[in-house]
């Protein structure tokens, strides 16, 4: 699969995890995770005082 990155303020991630909140669950819910999990990780390295996050760290996906 080709991926590509893309750079988005947290308004932006915060408005596109919105409108998938409004579409069927299961079409939408593995993305949502892949964007939390991925944001999450970037978000907790910024507060770490960390300037960039690991390739390792954006690949992980996990449920919760």
């Amino acid at each position: 699969m080709n991926e590509i990155n893309l750079t988005l303020t947290l308004e932006e991630v915060n408005t596109l995890l919105k409108v998938l909140g409004t579409q069927p669950y299961a079409q939408v819910q593995p993305l949502i995770a892949k964007i939390q999990t991925q944001g999450s990780a970037q978000l907790q390295a910024v507060q770490n005082g960390q300037a960039e996050v690991t390739e390792a760290s954006k690949a992980v996906v996990t449920q919760k």
